[in-house]
């Protein structure tokens, strides 16, 4: 049965399935009740004893809303109870045949179970990685047997392999949630990336960011290019005055609660009147500017902007004409000569 177990499970962890979190639980639900011949599922998250997900599959919302209101604070299998922080991984199993065992906490709960058919369960939990409790409950009729230890002890084996997938398929749809909004706006350039710079969502801004860098390159490629200047670590927060956009910061911060994802803020920055008054330039010509008056040579603006020294020498050989100079000296001339912008 283990064997088997594993093999259903690896199906879950389709990229797909786990970022949509209905199809997700739906699945797990299914393959739990199909585990062990059950015929109710239900799985709750917890944040500080507070139920903050719940997902279900042959019992309705309404019904379970009615067993939370009237009986979840008695109940003594309370996944909270069962489990309180810092606790390891726990089943436990019960029958409700008996209206005074101390699994059933009160008359009226008792009732409610038998009038829903709820008369066996097994209830088993784990504290995920940001402390919040993950909890599936599984139910059986009264004309089936109750829980044993076999299948105590082989949900004890696969729940490591369950967290995991729940902790991936929320932090992909965390971040699904939480990337739509950011990546929504016009404003700033916002790109998603894993721990190793692999790019997973990006908005339109940061796209013409990267493609006005020339080169050709996609825009996944830039991004790993950039990551040869940024270095993460989990916690990381990097921030780079882009020195092929002197129009533009990039900052790199760790997310909060996704360990191992970061987003890169691309951020225009106020340009220098100087620049912004040689309306007769392009703008990468003015991009080249702007790396001359820092200082750079041809070789190193070629490498910073992704494109060849000759293409380089090119545009600058195009800007002496339009501005009607013959020489890098008279260029830095003419720029500090200019008068500041109100």
């Amino acid at each position: 049965m283990q064997k088997v177990s594993l093999r259903m499970l690896s199906t879950l962890s389709d990229v797909d399935l786990l970022t949509s979190s209905d199809a997700f639980f739906d699945m797990l639900l299914n393959f739990l009740i199909e585990l062990v011949n059950s015929n109710v599922g239900v799985i709750s998250i917890f944040r500080k004893d507070e139920e903050i997900f719940r997902s279900q599959l042959n019992i309705s919302a309404q019904d379970l809303e009615v067993y939370k209101a009237s009986f979840f604070a008695h109940d003594p299998l309370h996944p909270c109870r069962i489990n309180p922080a810092g606790r390891n991984p726990k089943s436990v199993t019960a029958s409700y045949r008996d209206k005074n065992s101390a699994v059933v906490g009160s008359e009226e709960q008792y009732y409610f179970m038998r009038d829903y058919n709820l008369h066996h369960t097994i209830r088993v939990t784990k504290r995920l990685r940001d402390n919040s409790l993950l909890a599936f409950w599984l139910y059986r009729p009264i004309t089936q047997t109750g829980f044993g230890e076999n299948e105590s002890d082989m949900f004890q084996e696969l729940l490591p392999f369950i967290a995991n997938l729940v902790e991936t398929n929320m932090l992909l749809t965390q971040l699904d949630t939480e990337s739509s909004l950011l990546l929504s706006t016009e404003e700033k350039g916002f790109v998603f990336v894993d721990e190793n710079f692999h790019l997973l969502s990006h908005n339109k801004k940061a796209a013409a960011y990267f493609a006005d860098l020339g080169s050709g390159c996609s825009l996944p490629e830039h991004v790993r290019q950039l990551a040869g200047r940024l270095p993460l670590e989990n916690g990381a927060q990097v921030q780079l005055f882009s020195p092929d956009r002197d129009v533009y910061l990039v900052k790199v911060t760790a997310c909060n609660s996704k360990q191992s994802t970061y987003l890169l803020k691309i951020t225009p920055q106020a340009q220098p009147p100087a620049l912004a008054a040689m309306d007769a330039l392009t703008a990468k010509e003015k991009k080249i500017v702007a790396q001359i008056i820092k200082g750079l040579n041809c070789k190193q603006i070629a490498s910073l902007m992704f494109i060849s020294e000759h293409t380089v020498k090119t545009h600058l050989r195009n800007i002496y004409h339009k501005l009607e100079i013959s020489s890098r000296a008279a260029l830095l001339h003419k720029i500090n000569a200019m008068p500041e912008a109100d």
